[in-house]
This record gives C-alpha cells, sequence and structure tokens, in this order.
C-alpha cells in the first residue's frame, strides 16, 4: 500500500512540474494579443520557465542529499504553485517571464530529488522499477 502511494504521489508531482513548466505553452498567441507582442517575444514566458529549470536541476542536483526529499518537493510545488496564480494578475509582460524563471526553478526542486527520495523510501530491491514508472508516467 505505502509502495503505491508513494508512486501515485510522485507520478502527481510529475504531472504537475510539467503541466506548470509548460503553461504559456497554449496562450502564447493570447499573449501576443494581450501585450502587443510578436510570436518570438511571447514565447519567452516558455523560454524562461525552460531555463527556470535548467539552472534549477544545476544548482539543486548536488544539494539533493543535504536536504529532506519530502519537504523540498513540498515547498517547490506550493511556491510554484503560488507563482502560477500569480501569472493570472501579471501586470506587463516582463513580469510574466520573471515569474516562469522563478517558477521553473522552484520545479526543479521535484525533478533533481524524485530519484533520490524514490531510493531512501524504497530501498534498492525496487528501485529500478520505481524510477522507470516514474519516468515513463512523466510522459504523461
Amino acid at each position: 500500500m505505502r509502495y503505491k502511494r508513494i508512486q501515485n504521489c510522485l507520478f502527481l508531482s510529475g504531472l504537475s512540474v510539467f503541466a506548470q513548466l509548460y503553461l504559456f505553452q497554449p496562450l502564447l498567441t493570447p499573449l501576443c494579443t494581450a501585450f502587443s507582442l510578436t510570436p518570438a517575444e511571447s514565447s519567452l514566458a516558455v523560454s524562461f520557465a525552460t531555463a527556470g529549470m535548467a539552472a534549477g536541476l544545476f544548482v539543486l542536483a548536488f544539494r539533493a542529499d543535504t536536504l529532506p526529499c519530502e519537504r523540498l518537493m513540498s515547498i517547490a510545488l506550493i511556491g510554484s504553485a503560488v507563482l502560477t496564480l500569480l501569472t493570472a494578475f501579471a501586470w506587463n509582460f516582463p513580469s510574466l517571464p520573471a515569474m516562469a524563471l522563478l517558477e521553473g526553478f522552484l520545479l526543479s526542486g521535484v525533478s533533481a530529488v524524485a530519484p533520490a527520495c524514490l531510493d531512501e523510501e524504497l530501498g534498492p530491491a525496487i528501485i529500478g522499477v520505481s524510477i522507470s514508472l516514474y519516468l515513463s508516467r512523466n510522459t504523461i
């Protein structure tokens, strides 16, 4: 039962990470209209989120073993959810990529520690299957 609960939590957290990371992808055309942007300019919202994720992974990958994984993942998911809600109230376009950059950095907290968390919680007997399930579920 515990194994299934851990797997379901990691599935939902992975789903949340990718949903928030690519939040602006379907909104690029409305962003062009709302802020009088070119398509290339509007795509900065997605690019900055991805850059934030890359920077966060670089920083947090070296810290994953020193921080409690449940705590880091909780902070990352709650903080990014708050930022996602704040993007609805963006007053100008430069604030959107800035929030997306920070959101991507926060979201990397989940991706950086999820495999380490699985190893901690489940042990070596089923870690290979668990990480495979985690990665394959992220494709959804």
